[in-house]
């Protein structure tokens, strides 16, 4: 407990590190770290605030933020004097690179050259030096020594370096503001937040920045690739990366809100139908309704076969059980005795938790359950089981009690 506040990686997840009295967790770059590794800090300690930074949202925390699980904030003003990027999507060309590479160089800027393999990045970065002979290209990837890639940044940040031939490892945590013009090789096979956060390393500055994101052809262009990267030509003012975020919540999914999927799920049926076939199908499962009608809507998704009546007397009552089984006419006769009186054995059929117990079970047994659902009238009143001052509920009114359950709980089953 002698240290306040820690600054660390992923170093700070191991088991060997222990906190005295933990209360906040920051989390920069938030896309970074999964969420087995986000519930390891949240379990360190039952009161624990958790404040997550990131400029792209991951679709599972975007969603918990829209269904209220968690506060959200935005910032969306850009510092002073920056700049739109103008982003082009295009096909892999050569003239357009040196182009690109030459009028970046006429201004005295500097080129970042994302290529994602380092198995052959040498080739790329040799092919970059033929097109341009006059730049000074130099390589850098995450496989590289710890000494020689930081020999490599440190010289492109002083201007020693015009054209950085590397990976995605730039994706977060530089700021050079001299370096304005951004190549991606098969930006279609990037993710769509992660495309945006490499656009990020440029165009941080007065200048006015250009980013090309580049396809071998449209044959290999997937639809949920195209979806990415038309989404990263419409949105490219500042601060649109919320509104990125929730474009990658629709074409990836929201993922698992109680497992440890970060995206997916929603297939090819839209973010809207997705949340309402969930919403569809969590009811289902509770068996809970806010209404009779859905609770009868839910009865035939379940394959029951639902009949409708207005019974306004005594005597349309009868009428009606006249046809039915014996078991739904046992059921009615035993809600319209007095409580006391009702056998032990059939009490639990007459409340909400036998009526639906006794569906499972018929729907277990595969025979379809017919439920039998009346708005119960008396004398032109409607009375659906409610209390009225002048026809109180009562152990002794039998129609009341008949209403309770037949009128209101959808009676009537075998």
């Amino acid at each position: 407990g002698q240290i306040d506040i820690v600054i660390g990686t992923h170093r700070l997840l191991s088991k060997d590190v222990r906190f005295a009295e933990l209360g906040l967790v920051v989390i920069d770059e938030e896309q970074r770290f999964g969420v087995a590794h986000k519930e390891h800090l949240k379990g360190l300690r039952a009161a624990l605030d958790v404040l997550t930074l990131t400029a792209t949202p991951i679709p599972r925390t975007l969603h918990m933020a829209l269904l209220g699980l968690r506060d959200i904030s935005s910032l969306a003003t850009p510092p002073m004097d920056r700049r739109a990027i103008h982003t082009e999507v295009c096909l892999n060309d050569e003239g357009l690179v040196r182009s690109a590479i030459l009028r970046e160089l006429n201004r005295d800027g500097q080129i970042f050259f994302v290529h994602n393999r380092v198995q052959d990045i040498d080739s790329v970065a040799h092919h970059v030096q033929r097109l341009v002979p006059d730049a000074r290209v130099a390589i850098g990837h995450g496989q590289m020594p710890g000494r020689s890639l930081e020999g490599v940044m440190l010289r492109f940040c002083r201007g020693e370096i015009d054209v950085l031939v590397c990976t995605t490892i730039i994706e977060s945590g530089l700021d050079i503001p001299s370096a304005n013009t951004l190549i991606v090789e098969r930006a279609d096979q990037l993710g769509l937040a992660q495309a945006y956060q490499i656009r990020g390393r440029v165009g941080r500055s007065h200048e006015r920045a250009y980013a090309y994101l580049l396809y071998p052809s449209a044959e290999v262009l997937t639809r949920d690739a195209a979806s990415r990267l038309a989404t990263l030509s419409d949105y490219t003012e500042l601060g649109s990366g919320f509104k990125i975020a929730m474009r990658d919540l629709e074409i990836r999914g929201a993922g698992n809100l109680l497992g440890d999927e970060q995206s997916g799920h929603v297939a090819a049926v839209g973010f809207e139908l997705y949340m309402q076939m969930l919403d569809e199908a969590v009811t289902l499962a509770d068996n809970w309704y806010a209404t009779d009608e859905d609770r009868l809507a839910g009865l035939e998704a379940q394959g029951a076969r639902v009949e409708t009546a207005d019974i306004r007397s005594g005597a349309d009552l009868h009428r009606l059980l006249a046809d039915r089984p014996a078991r739904v006419y046992l059921l009615a006769a035993q809600a319209s005795r007095p409580l006391s009186e009702r056998e032990p054995d059939y009490t639990e059929e007459t409340n909400v938790t036998g009526v639906r117990r006794t569906a499972e079970a018929l729907l277990a047994a595969h025979a379809p359950p017919l439920v039998f659902a009346s708005s119960l009238h008396v004398y032109g009143r409607s009375l659906k089981g409610e209390v009225t001052p002048d026809r109180p509920y009562g152990a002794q009114d039998d129609l009341a009690h008949l209403s309770k359950v037949w009128g209101e709980l959808c009676l009537g089953m075998y």
